[in-house]
């Protein structure tokens, strides 16, 4: 029986834009680096009307700077390799490309480190078996990885997603795949909870149910490192070949492991609506009734294993709405409601994080700004992008990292 879960504080807090003192001069901000400039070489030619070249993610691991990038809408990864891209230090002339190890994985790669995805990013730090290194959820598998499954001998064409793990060492580091969600059209996070590693999509089955519309957003559970992945709970889009229904997101808090997901209504118009479980250590699962609960959330981070963010959205032209969670419940941040939140990163200090944020003004304003972790009641910018469009930033060796929605990524010194 699926029980309701429901918890919600609404917390009021005051919105500080205090900048830097006046007597401090404003900092430096460089052109460092370019790290997907072949890409770009490529998505300019295939798709001169557009495609993202944004800069998804960048997460440091073992003091490598790790890059996210690719287009899922494109299928970027299907024209030219998606690759685990890294700079070793600050002072690499350029990145360098981590080898896949993915043999009996999917198609034949194209490059060592052909992936087989139509992008990466989104990494999350995962402890397994003792093990803590980076772990990434493959959303979008190339067309050749696809037909690669349907070939299995199976009674049916199968569908299968990848999860990849970070293997290796400082001086050679590898990824290795896993094509072992059974289902997985798309996956789109993972995470460890209770002495297993979870992962959230979307798909189905095998292609019969894929082709005849019955689309299933999926929990699945894995008990040997991510080598398989089991159902755990799966729910079909009501109205066969009317609209779409995904998990987006995990969250870890205490004893509680959150999935956040949604349905589409696209065929009829209608607005995307929020569902979203919670489970217990046993594998428990309830509904999450909250005041999260009407909402698409878009982005989770853990701020530490006890708080944690959550950004909603209803589309690309609203600002996002911004809810903390504890194990007290979820607190909406009622005071970014002018804000969108593009991503989020550890501090310099203990309790400190820095959030990318985008102001929906016309044009459009973006900045870092620094608040506490504990109570995130008041903000401090600690940098002003102006208009540069940014979507990712981290800090490394001392300085603020910004990856830009151009494809680059920019630097500034004595963070």
């Amino acid at each position: 029986m699926t029980a309701t879960f429901s918890r919600c504080v609404i917390l009021l807090f005051i919105f500080s834009i205090a900048g830097c003192a006046s007597d401090q001069r404003s900092p430096v901000v460089e052109e460092w680096g370019s790290p997907i400039d072949a890409y770009i070489a490529v998505g300019d030619v295939e798709f001169p009307d557009g495609y993202d070249r944004n800069i998804k993610d960048l997460v440091v691991h073992r003091d490598m700077l790790w890059i996210g990038y690719g287009d899922g809408t494109r299928n970027m990864g299907s024209s030219t390799p998606v690759e685990y891209r890294y700079y070793p230090s600050p002072s690499a002339s350029g990145p360098q490309i981590a080898r896949v190890e993915a043999e009996g994985q999917g198609a034949p790669q194209r490059t060592a480190g052909d992936t087989g995805e139509e992008q990466v990013g989104h990494f999350r730090l995962l402890s397994v078996e003792g093990n803590t290194t980076l772990w990434q959820a493959g959303a979008d598998s190339t067309d050749a990885d696809e037909l690669w499954t349907q070939a299995k001998p199976a009674p049916e064409r199968l569908i299968e997603g990848n999860v990849f793990r970070l293997d290796g060492s400082e001086g050679e580091p590898f990824w290795t795949k896993y094509r072992s969600v059974a289902g997985g059209e798309h996956v789109h996070d993972i995470a460890a909870f209770d002495g297993a590693i979870w992962s959230v999509g979307s798909g189905s089955d095998h292609r019969g149910e894929w082709e005849g519309g019955q689309i299933f957003r999926y929990l699945w559970r894995s008990d040997d490192g991510g080598k398989s992945f089991q159902t755990h709970r799966r729910f079909m889009y009501p109205d066969l070949g009317k609209g779409d229904t995904r998990f987006r997101r995990l969250l870890v808090i205490d004893d509680t492991m959150y999935a956040f997901g949604y349905v589409n209504p696209f065929v009829d118009g209608g607005p995307l609506e929020g569902r979203h479980l919670a489970v217990s250590r046993g594998g428990e699962v309830r509904e999450l009734e909250a005041c999260i609960s009407p909402y698409v959330v878009v982005e989770t981070w853990n701020l530490d294993d006890n708080h944690g963010l959550v950004i909603t959205r209803e589309d690309d032209e609203t600002p996002s709405r911004a809810f903390s969670v504890d194990s007290d419940g979820f607190r909406e941040l009622t005071a970014w409601a002018d804000v969108r939140v593009r991503d989020c990163s550890p501090g310099s200090g203990s309790e400190d994080v820095l959030l990318l944020i985008e102001r929906r003004t016309e044009p459009r304003k973006f900045a870092v700004v620094k608040a506490n972790r504990n109570s995130l009641s008041q903000f401090e910018v600690v940098l002003d992008l102006g208009e540069t469009a940014a979507s990712s930033i981290t800090l490394w060796h001392g300085g603020l990292y910004v990856g830009t929605d151009e494809g680059m990524i920019l630097r500034v010194k004595g963070f």
